[in-house]
């Protein structure tokens, strides 16, 4: 059902679904567009206060999706460069009778077999990304939790996305989190601050001097690690 909603003079129309869940929930679509599901029996006041108080975010990650819509096509070049866990690698497209991806030194080889097309190297890189974020940083997460939280919640669920405006987020109450993909491409000590925050939230849900307490009694130079973070764009196009 669409349902608007205006904040500071801009209209906002959303997809309203009621549904037999607890929490209200907001998510942007790669379109850009915006779906709320709500407990069936939400007062519509409730819903608008909600969406109000999570509107900037909103905002931006709905105002980047369509931006990456009308960006052109990456196109995957021989010899670009990409940056994994904080080091440089030289992209090198091969052809041959082999199809994968593999690290050779500071190169990331691309092959494909002669029989197929060129346009799926971008495919291979994509698919190559993801599995290696989602393998490196449900890593990180366990070697956390079992250095610093094993004593005090339960191992949480994990789940891994692109998202333009955040690294991570956590839901305490489900025992969910939530981390950006695009962590593969900071440095390995930036992920595991990262984490670290995230899971410390399963204690200290807000960021009171409790949390930050928290974080530095485990990782004593958690800013700078998150200093780093700052190099890496959210927002560019590319294959993650």
């Amino acid at each position: 059902m669409k349902q608007t909603i205006y904040y500071l003079n801009r209209e906002i129309i959303y997809d309203l679904s009621r549904k037999a869940v607890k929490y209200l929930n907001a998510r942007v679509r790669q379109d850009g567009s915006l779906a709320v599901s709500v407990p069936r029996h939400s007062p519509n006041w409730q819903i608008e206060q909600f969406l109000l108080s999570h509107m900037p975010r909103l905002l931006r990650a709905m105002d980047a999706m369509v931006a990456r819509q009308k960006e052109e096509p990456v196109v995957l070049k021989d010899g670009a460069t990409l940056s994994l866990l904080g080091k440089p690698y030289t992209l090198r497209l091969v052809r041959g009778s082999l199809h994968g991806v593999r690290e050779q030194g500071n190169e990331l080889l691309l092959s494909l077999r002669h029989t197929e097309s060129e346009t799926r190297y971008a495919a291979l890189l994509t698919a190559y990304l993801d599995d290696r974020a989602k393998h490196l940083l449900g890593e990180i997460c366990r070697e956390i939790y079992e250095r610093y939280f094993v004593d005090c919640f339960l191992f949480p669920v994990i789940h891994y996305r692109r998202m333009v405006s955040r690294w991570g987020s956590c839901n305490k109450t489900r025992g969910v989190i939530v981390l950006n993909k695009r962590l593969l491409y900071a440095p390995r000590s930036s992920i595991e601050y990262v984490v670290l925050h995230e899971l410390t939230h399963m204690l200290h849900p807000d960021h009171s001097a409790r949390f930050y307490a928290a974080v530095a009694a485990r990782m004593p130079d958690y800013r700078a690690r998150a200093a780093c973070l700052k190099q890496v764009d959210l927002r560019r196009a590319d294959w993650l």
